[in-house]
């Protein structure tokens, strides 16, 4: 919570002194206490902790599959899964889900979690009250797997002291992963009025702001010129970002675009010829739908019951739209990931780590999903 309060103090703080005097010199002050904020967030709470995760993640997926099968626990192994990763402490989503079940104003959330609409200051929609309600926990969702404390969870695995540390570590290692995701999007929304004030000196619409990095932004402000014409050319053309050289930053590429990432490009455009994808199976199960892609949680008000989700990777936001997919298939993740353990949970098909499927599948396609062996074909 520190850091929260950081974030709200020091943009309350420039917002009342920008309120009053919004000159280039105080954009540009305002500016750097937001980038070094940016880079404490955005790398240990974004980039170095994404790493640790996933490598944690890794480790412990390997851990509980060995488990099972020493122990002979397959007859168990969602109770067993469910269990071990239960989060700590309850992050924003939780706290909205008890507070919906519990009658709690839907106004008042709107207003008190707004912050959750998105990674980015800029690029952005509201969240509405129909949001809200789709988190909400019925008793068809609510305990469907029975779980286990964590002493019942080692008493089956019988650990070694080794085995034991990574299963103490994970409720807080699955709380610090979505907590993280929280500060983020606080951050962003708190900073939002800089941006806003930004696009209104230059006379831009704000969604133009995300076409810069930010050393690009910083120079705007320090010479008075944006970059109309860079804006143009990026919304119509291909462009590469990678990591500037000291790897706090990016940089972007958008004129000769060197031969070894069109090759990359290549590749991935030649997947989307294809007609199956695979992966891994998470929960079981045989279904067919149509296929929706989800990208941010701003496409799922686009989402209809019975379709596929699609993505990437799934969130605790994208919640809503999960509970009424017929199936889920993400390019990320292993039993443990947030999709699995949903899926489990709520006894919907899953398969995760395909690595291509929102580049293979698209909006619209009928497909079968055999997450019986971690197979999807377009039909």
């Amino acid at each position: 919570q520190v850091l929260f309060k950081e974030i709200k103090a020091t943009t309350k703080y420039w917002e009342k002194q920008l309120a009053t005097n919004d000159s280039s010199n105080k954009l540009s002050k305002a500016y750097h206490q937001f980038s070094q904020q940016f880079e404490r967030i955005n790398h240990i709470y974004s980039i170095t902790s994404w790493l640790a995760i996933e490598a944690w993640q890794n480790d412990f997926n390997d851990l509980i599959d060995d488990l099972i099968i020493r122990n002979r626990l397959g007859n168990q192994v969602d109770n067993i899964i469910s269990s071990a990763c239960t989060p700590w402490k309850e992050t924003a989503l939780h706290q909205i889900q008890k507070k919906v079940a519990n009658g709690y104003s839907l106004d008042k959330l709107v207003n008190e979690y707004q912050y959750l609409r998105s990674w980015s200051a800029i690029w952005h929609s509201p969240i509405d009250k129909k949001w809200f309600k789709g988190l909400a926990i019925n008793n068809k969702d609510k305990n469907i797997i029975k779980k286990y404390s964590p002493a019942l969870v080692k008493k089956l695995l019988k650990p070694n002291p080794q085995e034991k540390v990574f299963l103490d570590m994970a409720p807080y290692m699955f709380f610090f992963k979505d907590w993280r995701d929280d500060l983020r999007r606080a951050f962003c929304f708190y900073w939002l009025f800089l941006f806003e004030k930004i696009a209104t000196m230059h006379k831009i619409n704000l969604s133009d702001l995300g076409y810069l990095t930010n050393a690009e932004i910083k120079k705007v402000l320090t010479i008075g010129k944006f970059p109309r014409e860079k804006i143009a050319h990026r919304k119509e053309h291909p462009l590469i970002v990678i990591p500037d050289k000291t790897g706090l930053g990016i940089q972007v590429i958008d004129k000769k675009i060197p031969k070894k990432y069109l090759t990359i490009i290549n590749k991935i455009t030649s997947q989307s010829k294809n007609k199956t994808v695979k992966g891994t199976v998470a929960q079981s199960g045989k279904v067919r739908g149509v296929v929706k892609v989800i990208n941010s949680h701003h496409d799922l008000k686009n989402f209809k019951p019975g379709q596929i989700l699609v993505a990437n990777t799934t969130h605790p936001n994208y919640l809503p739209a999960m509970k009424i997919a017929k199936a889920f298939v993400t390019n990320e993740g292993g039993i443990i990931s947030h999709a699995a353990i949903v899926a489990r949970e709520l006894k919907i098909p899953c398969v995760v780590g395909t690595k291509t499927a929102t580049s293979v599948l698209k909006d619209g396609d009928m497909v079968e999903v055999d997450a019986n062996k971690g197979i999807i074909t377009i039909i």
